[in-house]
């Protein structure tokens, strides 16, 4: 079972900002650690699969919209 999402950001083309939307697959919740300053800081992603091209990407969960879901068999 899949889970499809809208998953919407801001993309700069030119001098305009472009808000796009594209649909993925989410496949599971991960943390990403980083730095700020001196001080770790460790935040939730969301790990999902683009639909049409397979590509693997990290978005903020507030980008992502759950829209169905796809049952393989």
């Amino acid at each position: 079972m899949k889970d499809l999402c809208e998953v919407t950001w801001i993309d700069r083309e030119g001098e305009e900002p472009v808000t796009v939307k594209d649909k993925y697959y989410l496949l599971h919740f991960g943390l990403c650690y980083t730095i700020i300053g001196e001080v770790g800081v460790s935040y939730t992603v969301c790990i999902c699969q683009n639909v049409k091209t397979g590509q693997l990407e990290l978005f903020e969960p507030s980008q992502v919209r759950i829209i169905g879901t796809k049952i393989e068999k």
